[in-house]
């Protein structure tokens, strides 16, 4: 199943990096841009669906010093209760703002908007095409001076805020690349 193959992947790079050389300064300032791969697992917050998991990457670049802007691509896989459960895609574009940036570690809140496409239904009356919003509140860990550990909690909005739309709130951890 691709979740385990995405959890042994961050497991084993986290483990490597952990055992790396000590953490320098992370690269958090203007003009810096990052990619960032992701895995997530969040649980229904509605009657409908009750797993969401998330995996792909994100494109980041640093705007001004500690904000960035973020293009993210995932793929989805919803447990429904009531319908068939479905894989999808998705994009999302986030704006991202590190309020507690210290050369090791920081604090981050993220907002975005983008659009989930699936092969069934997301949610029992719901569509195959829905528009997606999300919240994230989050950390990053410098390993190196270009290499970070990330681990963010979201919310995030799959169609209407009704019986159609999924409302799912999880976690994700990714590694991040800064150049």
């Amino acid at each position: 199943m691709h979740i385990r193959k995405l959890t042994s992947v961050f497991i084993l790079a986290a483990c490597l990096a952990l055992t790396a050389a000590p953490a320098a300064a992370q690269q958090l300032n203007q003009g810096t841009s990052y990619v960032d791969l992701r895995g997530g697992v969040y649980g229904g917050l509605g009657k409908n669906t009750n797993l969401m998991a998330t995996y792909g990457g994100a494109f980041g670049y640093f705007v001004a010093k500690n904000f960035a802007l973020e293009a993210e691509g995932l793929g989805y896989y919803f447990g429904q209760k009531e319908s068939m459960s479905t894989n999808g895609a998705g994009v999302n574009v986030l704006g991202k703002w590190h309020f507690v940036a210290t050369p090791k570690t920081s604090m981050y809140v993220g907002a975005g908007a983008g659009g989930v496409w699936s092969g069934e239904k997301v949610s029992v009356e719901g569509q195959t095409g829905n528009w997606s919003g999300l919240g994230e509140l989050g950390m990053t860990f410098a390993v190196t001076k270009s290499f970070n550990l990330k681990a963010g909690g979201r919310y995030q909005q799959i169609g209407p805020f009704d019986k159609t739309g999924a409302s799912m709130l999880g976690g994700n951890l990714g590694l991040m690349v800064t150049f």
